[in-house]
């Protein structure tokens, strides 16, 4: 006969299966996942693997004498040297690589209410994915037109420069202390125009929808009136970069990748989408001219990004909110969540804090 103990063994069997068998909780919404029945073996066992290639990334004595392959990196860096000329100077897009991006990112803000946007991807076939946003405090928010449509750029080859033929242009001065940002339009040809809504007043108009203050579509001036437009910044650090593969919390990834359904087409996604991605905040400082108005020695407190990538493909991101945080007394914060359920994370949380 079985003892006390042989009968509590059975019992204890019984649930383990009886809970082994009990399915883990469907998606909320049908596409965020949740945590399962073995999420916190998952948590540990991720974050312990991603604080070790961490650890052994920033551990001098362990890296390779080999420069890292920037386009194919993963989590924690591949062991190779992360050169700041190598990170923040133009790369070469792989030729087998359809999705591969090299993309840049800059945005910036002001108390006075000054907001500004730009960021560029630049693709195969001469193609650079843009967009703009342009706030001026009392005078209007700016859009290109065109790129409520297409973001797709024709772009100029250039070995250095982030350039588009519409008259935008990115050039990394010195590696993570200074770029130059400029557009240049022109009246005489309409590829080189940006054309705006301020306030539901219009500006320019080549069949878009124009609104009035109160939201509502604006019917009644569609004519082309050309407008000049240009501007000429710069951009400065005031910090160090921010390496996501190196300094991103292992518990924040660890926690995302817990919460998914693990399978071997899991990671080999994970390893395929992979990007190095760095970030670093600083200042904006220069001049708007806009029609016949002109703003000199604006300066915006900014953060900048660089995405170097074998693989970035839009329609595979559900959902992408990042939101930046510029405090009165210097600190600065970024927190994002990003909803890639068809790849990897159906919900991926992270963020930092610079301090002054």
């Amino acid at each position: 006969m079985l003892g006390v103990v042989g009968w509590a063994f059975v019992a204890a069997l019984g649930y383990f299966i009886y809970w082994v068998a009990q399915p883990d909780p469907v998606p909320f919404l049908g596409v965020y996942s949740r945590p399962g029945k073995w999420y916190w073996l998952k948590f540990r066992l991720m974050k312990l693997v991603i604080a070790l290639r961490q650890r052994s990334k920033k551990n001098k004595k362990s890296r390779d004498v080999k420069k890292e392959d920037l386009m194919n990196s993963q989590w924690g860096g591949d062991g190779g040297i992360r050169d700041i000329s190598e990170l923040d100077k133009k790369h070469d897009l792989p030729k087998d690589k359809k999705f591969a991006g090299d993309c840049v990112f800059f945005d910036g803000s002001n108390r006075d209410g000054w907001y500004f946007t730009l960021g560029t991807a630049q693709r195969h076939d001469d193609i650079i994915n843009l967009f703009l946003i342009i706030r001026v405090p009392g005078f209007g928010t700016f859009v290109d037109d065109k790129m409520q449509i297409d973001t797709n750029a024709k772009s100029i080859q250039s070995k250095n420069e982030w350039k588009t033929a519409s008259g935008f242009s990115i050039e990394c001065i010195k590696p993570m202390e200074e770029w130059r940002l400029s557009f240049k339009g022109c009246k005489n040809s309409g590829k080189k125009q940006i054309y705006f809504k301020i306030l539901g007043k219009l500006l320019k108009s080549r069949g878009a929808c124009i609104f009035s203050e109160n939201g509502e579509e604006d019917n009644r001036n569609k004519s082309e009136m050309p407008i000049d437009a240009e501007f000429e910044i710069a951009w400065t650090n005031f910090g160090d970069y921010f390496d996501f593969d190196t300094e991103c919390s292992p518990t924040a990834i660890a926690h995302s990748l817990a919460i998914e359904p693990w399978s071997r087409e899991l990671f080999d996604r994970m390893r395929a989408s992979h990007q190095t991605h760095y970030e670093q905040f600083g200042f904006i400082n220069g001049s708007f001219k806009i029609g016949n108005q002109t703003w000199d020695g604006i300066k915006l407190t900014s953060m900048r990004d660089h995405t170097i990538t074998g693989y970035r493909r839009w329609s595979d991101i559900r959902r992408y909110i990042m939101m930046i945080y510029h405090l009165e007394d210097g600190t600065c914060i970024h927190t994002s969540v990003i909803s890639m359920p068809g790849v990897v994370f159906s919900q991926l949380e992270f963020g930092y804090v610079i301090t002054p």
